[in-house]
């Protein structure tokens, strides 16, 4: 008896306990994601698309300029059979490029938390050092550091 490649397909995935290699993602917000991926090359985002849930694929492509999402959908209606080891090597690389941009927006204390400590500490001039910090913080915000979402790609035109 000869076997239709779906059913070959779905019997190798119950086996082996197939897992989406990216669901890493479910976790991180759409806006991110979208950030994160918009300067990858619209097939690699479609492949990327086409492993998530319909709702979290929506969410990217809202965040998505309009010209491009429109090529990610098209992409993504035209991919047909892709190798396990390209799926596997883009989802590693892009699981590692997000760890360390998601590890370098990490921030520990900030305004608030120095509002709340000088608030504790009872002092009378809490009032003038709480000015110095949002002067300190606005500062801050409106210099332009680079974005770590920018990096290379996380892997080949297919």
């Amino acid at each position: 008896m000869i076997w239709p490649f779906n059913k070959i397909k779905q019997l190798h995935n119950t086996e082996n306990n197939y897992t989406n290699e990216f669901s890493f993602l479910e976790i991180v917000k759409p806006d991110i994601i979208a950030e994160f991926i918009m300067n990858e090359h619209p097939q690699t985002i479609a492949v990327i698309l086409s492993h998530l849930k319909s709702d979290l694929a929506a969410g990217i492509l809202k965040n998505i300029p309009e010209d491009l999402s429109s090529e990610i959908i098209i992409r993504i209606s035209r991919i047909q059979d892709i190798s396990p080891l390209v799926i596997t090597k883009v989802a590693t690389n892009l699981e590692n490029r997000l760890k360390i941009a998601l590890e370098l927006k990490t921030e520990i204390g900030g305004i608030n938390t120095a509002q709340k400590i000088v608030k504790l500490l009872r002092i009378d001039n809490d009032i003038t050092i709480l000015k110095k910090i949002a002067q300190v913080d606005l500062a801050k915000k409106t210099s332009h550091k680079p974005s770590p979402f920018r990096a290379e790609s996380s892997g080949g035109q297919f």
